[in-house]
């Protein structure tokens, strides 16, 4: 059995964030025990002031310099001892070229009244990271940071191990899962997958899977439609699978997520993206009771994109005028930032129909 003893460090105000890693190892290890592979996680709440006659630090300093992984997240400050952890981990590295070290930023709000001083420390930190020359990557929630990390271990363990991404008829759930996200991963990553395995593998994923998968897509588009439209255009046979998948048909997000990448990609197919938010709004209800509002305006987009008139700078038929004024009376009741949202330059087409066709909403 090869043990991977990985050093968790972080603030105390991520306390939840290394739980949730805590977990997400132990759920991975069910798998790769099977391949003689064990990730022992060590954190700073594994250690006790009775380990040490000197001072506790140091026992977390010993323990970093024997570790094989350093991982250590970051948010709105970096403590004196997160700092010296780093410090140790970095010159362990420069000297036997081990602990591998990860660092990662939480790149997430943050209430301007909750900031203090201590955001000093934290620019400081990711200055020095700079200097170093020291790769920093983001993450925006315990998924994305289990999906980064995970990556990572796949790349430098699973060599020699088995990734097979057939389904038998006596493969585990767990199997099944993890035959799934590691489709994902691929398809993300840019490498080709057939659509037929990963149409099978998300349709047979638990739903905590599936919705494991689904956050991490929607983020992936959601971080790339406007500067990476090809990457983005990778995330529709992921919705498209997952919408396979829904056969009671009741997830609307799934339906519009595909129709914003749809209407999105390098090449837009508006025709497939206003029958998916058709769905999505239909499946949806009612705007006022569960919501939403973005899938009307989305619809309104499509509708004029696709208005032959339009691009003929005419008038649209009466039938295209009144489904698109209805949508924007709907985003106008339901949305706070409605003027911000028509503002924008991207929309400016839709202001050029709303003038060109005199319609009130």
């Amino acid at each position: 059995m090869k043990f991977v003893q990985i050093f968790l460090a972080s603030s105390a105000e991520l306390a939840d964030d290394r739980k949730n890693f805590e977990r997400f190892l132990s759920r991975i290890n069910n798998d790769w025990i099977k391949h003689e592979i064990y990730f022992a996680l060590t954190i700073w709440e594994d250690f006790i002031d009775a380990m040490s006659r000197t001072r506790l630090q140091d026992e977390y300093n010993k323990a970093i310099k024997q570790c094989d992984i350093f991982l250590l997240l970051f948010y709105t400050k970096v403590g004196i001892y997160t700092s010296e952890e780093f410090e140790t981990a970095f010159g362990a590295f420069k000297e036997n070229n081990k602990p591998l070290i990860f660092i990662y930023f939480k790149d997430s709000l943050i209430l301007t009244g909750d900031i203090d001083r201590n955001i000093i420390t934290m620019l400081d930190f990711k200055k020095k990271i700079e200097d170093l020359g020291h790769f920093l990557s983001r993450y925006k929630s315990m998924e994305d940071l289990q999906w980064q990390f995970g990556r990572q271990l796949e790349k430098l363990y699973r060599d020699g191990v088995s990734n097979s991404d057939e389904i038998s008829s006596s493969s585990t759930q767990l199997e099944i899962d993890l035959i799934a996200l590691n489709l994902i991963n691929r398809i993300l990553l840019n490498f080709d997958v057939d659509k037929l395995k990963l149409k099978e593998a998300i349709c047979k994923s638990s739903e905590n899977t599936k919705y494991e998968i689904f956050l991490r897509t929607r983020q992936t588009r959601k971080d790339n439609w406007l500067n990476n439209a090809g990457l983005m255009e990778k995330t529709i046979p992921i919705f498209e699978s997952l919408i396979e998948s829904d056969s009671r048909k009741v997830k609307h997000y799934y339906y519009s997520q595909l129709a914003y990448a749809l209407k999105d990609k390098p090449k837009p197919d508006y025709k497939s993206a206003l029958e998916n938010l058709n769905i999505a709004i239909e499946i949806r209800g009612s705007i006022n009771e569960n919501g939403y509002p973005l899938y009307e305006f989305n619809r309104a987009v499509c509708l004029i994109a696709l208005d032959k008139n339009f691009l003929k700078n005419e008038c649209a038929d009466d039938e295209t005028k009144q489904k698109v004024r209805d949508d924007l009376k709907k985003v106008v009741r339901n949305y706070s930032n409605v003027n911000r949202l028509m503002a924008d330059p991207l929309n400016r087409n839709i202001v050029k129909w709303v003038q060109l066709n005199n319609v009130k909403y």
